[in-house]
């Protein structure tokens, strides 16, 4: 069960930035969005359900991707951990 005082979301550990929910289709080949911020996931579940939709898209998810915990109120970071691993 997830703790309800924490978020996930994902950081390219390349670039620093956070993944927004959805993908970029705009491009010949779907792409995933980032930004500063990026969308924060209540729960692991809707985390894998979204790892799940890029998957059908054909994005595979990074081995440069990690999964930061973050405080929900404060949004401070209490963890991080290989994203592949989330998704395995």
């Amino acid at each position: 069960m997830s703790n309800p005082n924490t978020k996930y979301c994902v950081r390219d550990m390349v670039t620093g930035l956070f993944q927004n929910a959805g993908i970029d289709k705009t491009y010949l080949h779907p792409e995933v969005r980032w930004s500063n911020k990026g969308k924060k996931w209540k729960t692991l579940d809707e985390l894998k359900e979204h790892f799940s939709h890029l998957k059908e898209h054909n994005i595979a998810v990074s081995p440069l991707w990690e999964v930061v915990e973050v405080t929900a109120r404060t949004g401070a970071e209490q963890t991080s951990y290989p994203a592949i691993a989330v998704f395995s």
